[in-house]
């Protein structure tokens, strides 16, 4: 909806994951409604998978591990984020150096879990090697939990070391309260869509929502690239 002077106006509901809002997004919602004075958000922050249609939401941000596709709906790739292993610079202190895979035996490890209900005691992690071989990581976590920002805190804390996006975890390997363990290894890829039921006939706040996010996310994709060009 537009006022008579075209400026976008009106309520735009969306979800977003916790880790996301509490992390990268936290800075960029405030700074699209100063921007624009007569919109309103509504935001659902859930890491649960949401329906769009039956929810009433207006755009959905999903991250996943795997590829997406949906008839009904229209995706938007925002961007593509690492799986990284760290832990806080005391606990990687401690870990034996140049060890490989076997520097995880008997660490303790902290997990997030994927599905909904997830009891499982004990959690794998697959990684590609730096002679392309596949290795796997069987652990009992300490803690593993449905919740990005729960899960970053049990690492900082030194609960145990984590596999998290690169993305919830640049501001901690910034500021080196985290450190990067197995660089040479290489983890899962998540892809961050933007969701929406149709690409024509958005109202105009939406429209201009979403061009909004993929032109911030466009910034956000340079700046982590630099980080990654800085850890290799």
């Amino acid at each position: 909806m537009n006022d008579a002077n075209g400026e976008p106006q009106g309520t735009i509901r969306l979800s977003v994951p916790t880790g996301l809002l509490e992390g990268s997004l936290g800075a960029i919602f405030p700074e699209f409604l100063l921007l624009h004075p007569k919109v309103q958000l509504q935001i659902l922050a859930t890491d649960q998978r949401v329906d769009i249609i039956n929810d009433r939401l207006d755009l959905a941000i999903r991250a996943q591990l795997t590829e997406e596709t949906d008839a009904e709906l229209t995706m938007r790739v925002l961007s593509k984020v690492d799986l990284i292993l760290v832990a806080n610079k005391e606990m990687a202190a401690r870990l034996p150096k140049g060890e490989g895979i076997e520097s995880l035996t008997d660490v303790p490890t902290v997990s997030f879990t994927s599905g909904l209900i997830d009891w499982r005691e004990v959690d794998v992690w697959d990684f590609t090697g730096p002679d392309g071989a596949l290795y796997r990581h069987e652990h009992r976590p300490r803690m593993s939990c449905r919740s990005v920002p729960a899960v970053l805190e049990a690492i900082h804390a030194g609960v145990g070391v984590g596999l998290l996006p690169d993305i919830v975890c640049a501001e901690g390997l910034r500021h080196g309260t985290l450190v990067r363990l197995l660089p040479d290894y290489q983890m899962s890829q998540a892809t961050i869509y933007l969701v929406f039921t149709a690409s024509r006939g958005l109202p105009t706040a939406v429209r201009t929502l979403v061009d909004f996010l993929v032109e911030r996310f466009r910034t956000f994709n340079a700046a982590i690239e630099g980080d990654r060009a800085d850890a290799v």
